[in-house]
């Protein structure tokens, strides 16, 4: 799910474990010969986590604690923890959705409205809990408050002397579960100008 390759180490990449588990149940009626009403309702269960591919765990890490530090070498490399890592996801949502066409003459009306109830009996975000050290170029006038020449320091170099230019820490408690509701309303009209111009009006809530 977090790609690796090139500048970017593996240890940098995350993992996608996901199982989805799925109920639908569909009813189309047809009211008159202008009029179709399709009413739908879903239940969906979501168990996933993501985690990083620090080596230090020897596989997926699946804890706040586990692995190291993110280490960034602007415009060079990316390694170590991936930082919003590991992040574990456990919801279940409940759709209702209703939809009535009415077809007259040159257009197709259409309306409807849908439900979302997402539960969520778990949830993280550890942003930058492993911690993260940003190295950058050292400008040449700031390279003499460091004790270094007055010329411009790579990148690099920063890395070989140990001098990061940031370092981020990320603390507290990541978990935080929550219920979510989505209600939306739509109405439109594909009005048929000609046999090869359909003009698409409609207004979404």
């Amino acid at each position: 799910i977090e790609p690796f390759g090139g500048n970017v180490a593996r240890s940098r990449g995350a993992v996608l474990d996901s199982e989805d588990i799925m109920f639908a149940l569909a009813h189309t009626s047809v009211r008159s010969a202008r009029m179709v009403n399709e009413a739908r309702f879903q239940v969906a269960s979501r168990d996933q986590a993501v985690n990083s591919l620090d080596p230090r765990c020897g596989g997926p890490c699946t804890l706040e604690t586990q692995g190291g530090p993110t280490l960034e070498v602007l415009g060079v490399a990316s390694v170590g923890r991936q930082r919003f890592t590991p992040q574990p996801r456990k919801n279940v949502r409940y759709q209702v959705l209703d939809t009535i066409s009415y077809y007259a003459g040159q257009h197709q009306f259409k309306t409807g409205a849908d439900f979302n109830y997402i539960q969520a009996s778990g949830q993280n975000l550890p942003l930058h809990f492993g911690g993260r050290y940003i190295f950058g170029a050292i400008p040449a006038a700031q390279a003499p408050l460091l004790g270094l020449p007055p010329v411009e320091v790579p990148a690099v170099v920063a890395v070989q002397l140990g001098i990061p230019g940031r370092y981020v820490q990320g603390y507290g408690t990541s978990a935080a579960p929550y219920d979510y509701r989505d209600f939306s309303l739509f109405a439109q009209d594909d009005w048929r100008l000609s046999q090869r111009l359909t003009a698409k009006l409609g207004i979404r809530y």
